[in-house]
């Protein structure tokens, strides 16, 4: 079993208009890194092994910024969390979380923690990006 750290919260940048948006695309810096790196509902922060949070020994793993989700028979195919696009010179543009799970699909315990035997996670894949 492995227990995953996920985010909960609505990123406040989701809710941006495309107006705003491209403003400040053009008129920051790295706007637009920061933007695509930013985490998203559901985005896996951190893997631990079986029973790291739900051992006692922690103070908890901070709800309601994040849930706990523990997934049993998992076999540890899932190593690298994050997903970098880098330009045609080999510099990393920015880096991303790799999957997320759809947690509204997810039952949680009042301790704020799901447990599931079986999981299907979303990756979240970045081809291109144009304004």
């Amino acid at each position: 079993m492995a227990e995953f750290l996920v985010y909960n919260m609505e990123n406040h940048m989701d809710r941006m208009t495309l107006e705003r948006f491209k403003e400040l695309s053009f008129s920051r810096k790295n706007f637009l890194a920061k933007f695509n790196a930013r985490y998203q509902k559901g985005d896996i922060v951190e893997k631990r092994p079986d029973g790291f949070w739900t051992d006692g020994k922690r103070k908890g793993f901070g709800y309601p910024k994040f849930v706990l989700v523990c997934v049993k028979d998992l076999d540890d195919k899932i190593t690298n969390l994050t997903t970098e696009l880098r330009d045609i010179t080999g510099t990393t543009l920015f880096k991303r979380r790799r999957f997320r799970f759809n947690l509204d699909a997810l039952q949680f315990n009042k301790e704020h923690i799901a447990v599931v035997k079986q999981v299907e996670l979303t990756e979240k894949t970045v081809d291109k990006i144009e304004l």
